[in-house]
């Protein structure tokens, strides 16, 4: 899930209303009291409280010379008590009553964030894009072009994304922004299909900002984009760098599965074996746990050690909890096959699909039973296990191979003219 950046929210000083000569000296007091009122709640966080005061004010003196900033504190206090929807208009009309304001450059901006709060993410580029057409050299400008990209991130439009990113450090973000900024041009290049590009921008990150928060996560993104280019080795060093250097981070338990998979992926089993075994060891309650249980048996199962293999998926088969459980129960009968005991076999793959009925390797499972039972010289039940897989089965190549194989056992059974013609016809 990709890290929204947090950022502190601007504070606008009231104007002096001292300087402000009404044309009724007594409303002019009574509004400055008013006024200076609800600021003392504003100043105290009590916002519930000042947006009532604020919006009083508002009722009292529609045309007060300082209505824009009262607006404007209407809406930021509805933001700041996180009601995004309610905050929305108040910045939107400060934006449209009164665009000379000082205050109309920062209510385009907050505008956008109380959009994009609430889940609207092309009202909230509206306002981003709004604001760098009004005010393009604006102090607010790099920040609302930051966050014009954050808001073609949600809506998956990841070149412009990316655009936007670059466009504002161009801008001038702030210094603790631009790491996020880097981070998120490389995720945008990765959901593109463009891990070439992706690690050029988590490298920027990890040597430019070493110490950003996003430092570790841009590493660990790093050693992805290199694993999904096929450089291997590169991204096992760079997960070796996550587990050595951010040990402490979430991204470390990630990290170590990387480094296990890169050994798989190169064949080399017993330090993959090794590998799955320590994340198991160090985060024995971490959901990727359960995986790297389920990747150990494969190692085992590579290296031929089939007790231990089966060992390793029966456990994983009677953990209720576990989500690997049909995968584990598949392979625990794959390996009793190569063991040569049939008898094993046919009941894990029973168990498969009696408990998971409706998972994607429960057709498997009747092929295999189809298999084992002609092996054992059932043929009726051969040729029923096959008709239920051609039936369960989603891929093309295995629905045919079932029904090839159930007509053949037809034929193997009834021995007839009509049996061949309609295995031929299959």
């Amino acid at each position: 899930m990709k890290r929204i950046r947090d950022r502190a929210l601007p504070v606008l000083c009231g104007a002096l209303l001292l300087l402000v000569i009404p044309a009724h000296a007594q409303d002019a007091a009574q509004a400055e009291k008013d006024f200076a009122f609800a600021e003392g709640l504003y100043g105290q966080e009590n916002y519930e409280l000042a947006v009532q005061k604020y919006l009083a004010f508002i009722e009292a003196y529609p045309q007060h010379p300082n209505l824009s900033l009262v607006l404007f504190r209407a809406g930021e206090c509805n933001f700041r008590l996180g009601r995004y929807p309610e905050a929305a208009p108040w910045f939107e009309q400060v934006s449209t009553r009164f665009p000379d304001s000082e205050e109309c450059e920062p209510a385009l901006l907050w505008l956008g964030d109380a959009r994009f709060k609430a889940g609207e993410y092309e009202p909230a580029l509206a306002a981003y894009e709004a604001l760098l057409a009004k005010f393009p050299n604006g102090r607010n400008a790099a920040t609302a072009a930051y966050w014009r990209g954050e808001s073609y991130y949600q809506l998956a439009r990841y070149e412009e994304a990316a655009r936007a990113y670059e466009d504002a450090i161009a801008r001038g973000l702030p210094t603790t922004d631009i790491p996020y900024a880097i981070y998120s041009i490389g995720l945008s290049y990765l959901l593109l299909e463009r891990p070439a590009d992706a690690a050029a921008q988590f490298t920027r990150v990890v040597r430019e900002h070493p110490n950003s928060p996003v430092a570790a996560e841009s590493q660990y993104l790093l050693a992805r984009a290199l694993q999904r280019q096929g450089e291997t080795e590169q991204a096992l060093a760079a997960y070796q760098a996550v587990a050595a250097n951010h040990a402490g981070s979430s991204f470390a338990p990630q990290a170590l599965m990387g480094v296990a998979d890169c050994h798989f992926q190169a064949q080399r089993y017993d330090q993959a074996l090794e590998a799955y075994r320590r994340i198991v060891a160090e985060y024995p309650t971490s959901e990727i746990a359960a995986e790297a249980k389920l990747r150990a048996g494969d190692s085992l199962f590579h290296l031929q050690r089939w007790d231990e293999t089966a060992a390793a998926y029966d456990a994983i088969a009677g953990d209720p909890q576990s989500k690997w459980a049909p995968d584990a129960l598949y392979w625990l009968a794959v390996t009793r096959e190569r063991q040569g005991q049939p008898e094993a076999a046919l009941a894990a793959h029973q168990r498969l699909i009696e408990r998971f009925p409706q998972a994607s390797q429960a057709a498997d499972a009747w092929l295999h039973i189809g298999r084992l039972k002609a092996a054992a010289g059932d043929v009726e039940g051969a040729a029923a296990a096959y008709g239920t897989a051609a039936e369960r089965a989603t891929d093309p190549g295995k629905r045919h191979e079932a029904l090839v194989a159930a007509q053949w056992a037809r034929y193997r059974q009834a021995q007839s003219p009509e049996a061949l013609e309609e295995l031929a016809a299959t």
